[in-house]
């Protein structure tokens, strides 16, 4: 048994525990009534009215994507990066449209208003078409995304303005704000670090991949003009990239169709992408840093200082300071069983609707000749004066190709390009390229050493393996040294490196 003085020091032991244990418990809840509730910051406002619309509005973007909810001051990169439609970004950098609240203005919501919902809903459908046409490729889905967004943001920002307490009162609370408002100041500081970082990574993007190919828009629009007949799928693709990259301006098609409409927008596009450079140059910002820290100037000043007497230009330049200005001549005789060229032209016509113009000028730049490609006069007779940059050839008669070719290859200027479908794979097309290919190794010369009536070009073919027929193309190179045309073609060396 415990002695006397052994329980009086177990109840003394006792009472000590406890009332440390009371006070304890007491300091905890006086720290958290008295520090979190009172000294609530703008950044815990702010999370809370998120919290209440959270619950409210489904947001625009899935949670999985982003860590938080935008505001108005968000980069758009971030918000679009968010929607995964990220490739549309360079339509907003051309815009100067950096941040939400630049897109917000821009595209303002109207107000709705009960007696007037009809009026509203079709200002709301003028809105998303006006997103989808300049900054979204004609992608309506996506239009609607970022409308979504935009206007979720709108009312959060809202309601965050409402909730907020006066600036002031909290620069004065700052300095006893505790444990819980330090947290919530290096939360801030941190935001204002990511921001700070999307600034600086931020780089002008106006030069990257962009055209209006590359929408689902123009595939659908496009579809009724292809026919498998033709072996046109991937040929209309392959002449739009290589007319993205050499830039010609005075291109001929011999026959019309699915074809068409990609050389044609890629004239469109190319425009688009020149007057960039255009604006770029005036800025003074088409630039690179060079190695040294230095900025490097990235266009060809020969290329946009260009004449037309020269003849470096496209005869078709018709205002003063326009570096490109294209034109597409299509011939066909509409006698093909399978022809879709007569839908050439109304296609056009509704693509270009939708198309954004560069500067005053309407960029229509197609000119469809319904005639027979094998009339003698016609080289002589069409589109007189010009030489083409590019001449693309899908005739379906390759029985005939030398002759056309040969009334047609002084039509091309030296250093022009010329491209003939399918010629691998058929007898007739095959024999008359094995001569090519044999003039070409010689130089452009014939057998007994005299110039051929080509002159010096370079050639290179192309082969689908995956079809029987309509499933390749050949590309010349027009380099003369040909006495009726003596001047060589040589490419203009302009730097060192790279």
């Amino acid at each position: 048994m415990y002695s006397k003085k052994k329980k009086k020091r177990v109840f003394w032991t006792f009472i000590f525990l406890s009332l440390s244990f009371v006070s304890s418990l007491s300091l905890f809840f006086v720290l958290v009534f008295y520090y979190y509730p009172s000294r609530m910051d703008a950044a815990d406002v702010r999370d809370a009215a998120a919290d209440v619309l959270r619950q409210k509005h489904v947001p625009s973007v899935s949670s999985r994507k982003k860590k938080h909810l935008f505001t108005a001051d968000s980069p758009i990169s971030a918000v679009l990066d968010a929607l995964d439609i990220s490739y549309c970004q360079t339509n907003f950098d051309e815009r100067q449209l950096d941040t939400a609240r630049d897109v917000l203005n821009a595209f303002p919501r109207e107000e709705e208003e009960e007696e007037e919902k009809k009026e509203t809903a079709a200002a709301a459908a003028k809105r998303i078409d006006a997103i989808a046409t300049e900054l979204c490729f004609g992608e309506e889905k996506y239009a609607r995304a970022i409308a979504r967004e935009l206007d979720d943001i709108r009312r959060r920002d809202d309601a965050t303005l409402m909730m907020m307490m006066d600036d002031d009162a909290f620069d004065t609370k700052k300095k006893n704000r505790g444990i819980f408002g330090a947290a919530a100041a290096a939360r801030e500081e941190e935001e204002d670090g990511n921001q700070t970082h999307y600034r600086a990574k931020k780089k002008d993007g106006r030069t990257m991949t962009r055209g209006r190919v590359y929408s689902k828009t123009f595939l659908e629009k496009t579809k009724r003009l292809y026919d498998m007949h033709m072996g046109a799928e991937n040929m209309g693709p392959v002449l739009y990239s290589f007319c993205r990259f050499t830039k010609p301006e005075n291109v001929l098609e011999i026959g019309a169709g699915y074809t068409s409409v990609f050389l044609l927008q890629a004239m469109r596009d190319n425009k688009e992408e020149i007057a960039t450079y255009e604006r770029m140059r005036k800025e003074n910002s088409c630039t690179v840093k060079g190695d040294n820290g230095e900025n490097t100037p990235w266009s060809n000043e020969a290329y946009f200082s260009r004449s037309g007497s020269d003849g470096s230009r496209g005869s078709n330049s018709s205002k003063e300071g326009t570096a490109y200005s294209p034109q597409l001549h299509v011939v066909d005789n509409m006698a093909h069983a399978y022809t879709t060229a007569h839908l050439v032209k109304e296609c056009s016509q509704e693509l270009n609707e939708n198309t954004i113009n560069v500067g005053d000028e309407k960029d229509v730049f197609l000119t469809v000749h319904e005639a027979d490609a094998f009339h003698p006069d016609l080289s002589a007779t069409l589109a007189p004066g010009v030489q083409f940059d590019f001449l693309w050839i899908d005739l379906g008669a390759a029985n005939r190709i030398e002759t056309f070719l040969q009334n047609f290859w002084f039509r091309v200027k030296p250093g022009g390009y010329v491209a003939v479908h399918s010629t691998l794979t058929n007898s007739l097309s095959r024999e008359w390229l094995e001569k090519m290919r044999a003039l070409a190794r010689n130089g452009g010369k014939n057998e007994d050493g005299t110039m051929g009536e080509y002159g010096v070009f370079e050639i290179m073919s192309f082969m689908e393996p995956h079809k029987l027929f309509q499933n390749s193309f050949t590309i010349f190179q027009r380099r003369d040294q040909h006495p009726i045309d003596s001047k060589e073609y040589k490419e203009p060396v302009l730097t060192k490196y790279p």
